[in-house]
């Protein structure tokens, strides 16, 4: 389902979910404040900028190639604290710069960790934000849940579309 239909029925596509959480046996879906922005989120990120915030900039420099972008266990909440911590606008975009390298590295390996081996994936210039995927590992499912899953840490670090191809699709989505 694109993002576009999802926006037009928010009442019937909330529902379906708890629904199907439900029925999974997730305890928490009809809970407010137990999804990815819920407290606990905003909790972790406030001690990740503690912690990135004691660091010198280059300190911060080394962690941004160390930090969790993508992944099962990767909200965004550390990357986010990371960026906030910056001294400068300077230290910001090369903080990014940093991010957007170690992105491409993360991301790869969990595609392949999934099973599916991009051809490639590359980030594009500083002046061409763009997130390349090709191979067979390109598919619509892997294109729409790009959004809303690592999609928004790549926004956050400066990507600015992902586009992917296969023999059988080409397609993109700004971020």
């Amino acid at each position: 389902m694109s993002r576009i239909k999802a926006e037009k029925r928010p009442a019937a596509g909330s529902a379906l979910v708890v629904l199907l959480a439900l029925a999974f046996g997730c305890k928490n879906a009809d809970r407010p404040g137990t999804g990815p922005g819920s407290s606990a989120s905003a909790g972790r990120e406030d001690e990740f900028f503690a912690k990135y915030s004691a660091m010198t900039a280059t300190e911060r420099i080394q962690a941004a190639m160390k930090v969790c972008y993508v992944g099962r266990e990767c909200d965004g909440s550390e990357a986010r604290a990371l960026l906030q911590a910056a001294a400068t606008a300077e230290e910001r975009e090369a903080l990014k710069a940093t991010a957007r390298s170690s992105f491409l590295r993360q991301y790869t390996a969990f595609l392949t960790a999934q099973g599916k081996r991009p051809d490639s994936l590359t980030g594009g210039d500083d002046a061409d934000r763009t997130l390349r995927l090709t191979g067979e590992a390109c598919s619509r499912f892997l294109l729409e849940n790009f959004g809303g899953g690592p999609g928004k840490t790549a926004k956050l670090i400066g990507f600015a579309r992902f586009e992917c191809e296969s023999k059988a699709l080409k397609a993109g989505i700004d971020l």
